[in-house]
């Protein structure tokens, strides 16, 4: 890891116990809502915009039989931020 991945991740730093990975987004969502979350390329998803794109997906899975506790597969399309 490089210096400034290093800076930027702080690695070291604990993540609280009573909470999980989507707890933390979704504060991270309602807190800085129009930040970016991710980029490709050239393209960019702000927090909102990925979690909209995430509840979709989730909405889509549930509806297509896949139920809590199932392990999936995602795919990459080629297409950016598509679902």
């Amino acid at each position: 890891m490089n210096k400034t991945n290093y800076k930027i991740n702080k690695p070291n730093i604990g993540f609280p116990k009573n909470k999980t990975i989507v707890d933390l987004f979704e504060e991270q969502v309602n807190e800085t809502p129009s930040n970016i979350a991710v980029t490709l390329n050239d393209d960019s998803l702000t927090y909102e915009n990925l979690n909209k794109k995430a509840n979709q997906l989730a909405r889509y899975l549930l509806n297509n039989g896949v139920k809590k506790g199932d392990v999936i597969r995602l795919m990459n399309t080629g297409k950016k931020y598509e679902v």
